[in-house]
């Protein structure tokens, strides 16, 4: 079974913010992801102390190369 669910690290623990229907023990791994705002307000301040331009759209570039 897959399922991603969002938890806060507290205390050494994982601890989910919602309630989650497992049974005691189960095991399971855990995938750290930043959160994609973060990373873009991270990329923008990057960006910006640089001094890049950017003139073209990366999205449309993006797009462009996957045809």
């Amino acid at each position: 079974m897959v399922n991603a669910i969002e938890v806060i690290y507290e205390e050494d623990v994982f601890k989910p913010l919602k309630r989650i229907n497992l049974p005691e023990g189960t095991r399971c791994v855990v995938i750290i992801e930043e959160d994609i705002d973060d990373v873009v307000a991270k990329v923008d301040e990057l960006i910006k102390r640089k001094g890049i331009t950017i003139k073209d759209d990366p999205l449309e570039i993006l797009i462009g190369g996957r045809r």
